[in-house]
Formats: structure tokens, C-alpha cells, sequence
């Protein structure tokens, strides 16, 4: 999802094994899952609402849950109820935004046209490692909506039917990247990354601010890291967002102590505009040791971006 402000869930740290795992994440995995005959674990029957986190908005119906495990909301199931439940299993999680489900994806369909597609495996019997170029027998898709297929039980893979319901309800959170038809010989993963890059939503992130705190020495200090967890709460709160409609500013990408420093990276829109909306309450914070403020006229990975380093607190020892 190439639009920042729809993030996912995590599994959280209180959840367990249902099925005597030692953790739960290996519940979510499928049975042989090296083997084109897959089978997913038998979850329903044993299923307790799973404990999960994460900077998921209540406005996001599609969240996913460790990236890839297709995840739905309230609004979600009463609108796609009847393609969910023929297709898998709805499992309740637990949550502090709102209802969602864990969605085990049961049907899987035989259906690539495994000579005509670019399938990439260390070996014939085995799942794919990458596909690269899909091609599917339009016979054994009739009446599909949402399936798997034996050459990659990772992929959730859904038909024109399931995108159409979706975007008919005003679901909010899907991005639906089409893998078939595709001109022939065209790398799936090359035209999908085109597309993101031409989105809209893809400027959201295009800029970045870095937020550094001086610690007093090379590590940080217990008092040091109960107050940059509040600082870090604090500037969560200030960038949330309640509604699609809501002014968008940024999001906190990823925090760390490094080089003697407490470092916050954002993304969004406007470094600038970004940085002006904090620039007030850095200064207002409690904190011994210098504030600075960097400004990124790029994102975070792009090395060739100008930068601007302001000093927003000073603090003499």
C-alpha cells in the first residue's frame, strides 16, 4: 500500500498459539507449504480473537495483518459477507479501533497456465518463489472472486467481481494490482512499481523530517527512554489523522538511538509544511540536550536530496 495512511496490524506481544505452536504466527502458516499441495491449518474451530497492534485508522477496511494476511473490517464483511464466507474464514481479532477479521483464505483454484506463465522455483514440484508473469485458463476462473492458487499460497489473489463489490461499497484501503492480462513477456512486479510511482497517493510520503535529541552519553539513560517514549506518543497524537478528509501532514516512519542521539524519521507531503506544524511544540518540549530538525526534499531513501538542518533547542550543560 503505496498510500501511508493506511498501515497494518501486527500480531501483539500477549497472543498465543491456538494450535500449541510456540508462536502464533506459525498458526497463520500453511501445512507442507513448500509443496504445490498446500493446505491451510485448521483455524476456525480452535480460534480465539487474536490480540493484534498497530497505527491502523478506523476509516482503513483492508488492513492486513503481518503484511500479507488479508485482514477486513466490519464495514468490509457486511459488505462482502457472502463472497467471504463461501471462499474462507472470517476470524474475530482483538483490537482497539474497531471490529476486524482475520480472513483464512480457503479456495484454492488450479487455474495458472503454469507453461504460459514466467513461474521462477528451485524446483517443478515445489511453490514459486516469484512469479513474474501470470497467465490463467479463463475456464477454471468462472464464478472465482477470491482464491489462492497451488504455485504460491502467499498471494491473495481476487477477480473483477470481488474489485467491483468493493469499489461499488466505497471500501476504503484496497489496492488492487492487476496481474492478468498483461502484455506478453511484461515483468508483473516492474509494471506494478510504474503504476505506484504515477499514484497520487505516492507524494504523500515525498518528502521526510528527521527529529534528532542529544543524549548526555553515547546510550541512553533510563529517563532518557521513558521521555522519548512520551515525546514519540505525544507526536503520534499530533500527526493523527481521524477521516480520509482530515489534513494530512505525516506519519512516523521508524525511531532509534544512534550516535549518541535519539532520532525520529517522518514522512509526508511537505518537509516544510511538516516541519513548520512541529517547530512550536519541539520547543515546548522537556528535554536536556539540543533539539535539531532536518529537512528532506526527497524521501527517506533518496541520497541525492537537499537537506536543511535547523537548530530548534539549544540546551547548555
Amino acid at each position: 500500500m503505496i498510500d501511508p495512511r493506511f498501515r497494518g496490524f501486527i500480531i501483539g506481544p500477549s497472543a498465543t498459539s491456538v494450535l500449541g505452536h510456540e508462536t502464533a504466527y506459525e498458526d497463520l502458516k500453511v501445512i507442507d507449504g513448500m509443496s504445490l499441495d498446500w493446505r491451510t491449518q485448521p483455524l476456525a474451530k480452535h480460534w480465539k480473537p487474536m490480540p493484534v497492534v498497530g497505527p491502523v485508522k478506523s476509516f482503513n477496511d483492508y488492513p492486513c495483518l503481518e503484511v500479507i494476511e488479508p485482514v477486513f473490517s466490519r464495514r468490509a464483511v457486511d459488505a462482502l459477507g457472502d463472497i467471504l464466507t463461501a471462499n474462507g474464514d472470517l476470524l474475530p481479532l482483538k483490537t482497539d479501533v474497531g471490529e476486524y477479521f482475520l480472513y483464512l483464505v480457503q479456495t484454492k483454484i488450479d487455474a495458472l497456465n503454469v507453461p504460459g506463465s514466467d513461474v521462477r522455483r528451485r524446483h517443478d514440484k515445489q511453490v514459486a518463489t516469484r512469479i513474474v508473469y501470470f497467465d490463467f485458463i479463463p475456464s477454471r476462473l468462472a464464478g472465482a472472486s477470491i482464491f489462492r492458487i497451488p504455485e504460491q499460497p502467499n498471494y491473495t489473489l481476487v477477480t473483477d467481481r470481488f474489485k467491483d463489490r468493493v469499489e461499488q461499497a466505497g471500501l476504503n484501503g484496497f489496492e488492487f494490482a492487476k496481474v492478468w492480462p498483461l502484455p506478453a513477456g511484461a515483468d508483473w512486479f516492474v509494471e506494478h512499481g510504474q503504476w505506484q510511482a504515477a499514484q497520487k497517493t505516492a507524494k504523500l510520503a515525498g518528502e521526510a523530517v528527521i527529529l534528532r535529541f542529544d543524549l548526555r552519553g553515547s546510550a541512553p539513560a533510563a529517563e532518557e527512554r521513558d521521555r522519548a517514549a512520551t515525546i514519540e506518543a505525544s507526536l503520534a497524537a499530533r500527526l493523527k489523522v481521524d477521516s480520509l478528509e482530515s489534513p494530512y501532514l505525516g506519519s512516523i516512519e521508524v525511531s532509534e538511538y544512534a550516535d549518541g542521539e535519539y532520532r525520529i524519521f517522518c514522512t509526508g507531503p511537505s518537509a516544510e509544511a511538516l516541519s513548520t506544524s512541529l517547530e512550536s511544540w519541539l520547543r515546548a518540549l522537556e528535554w536536556d540536550g539540543d533539539i535539531t530538525l532536518t529537512k528532506r526534499l526527497g524521501n527517506l531513501y533518496d541520497k541525492k536530496a537537499k537537506e536543511t538542518r535547523i537548530g530548534v533547542k539549544t540546551v547548555s550543560r
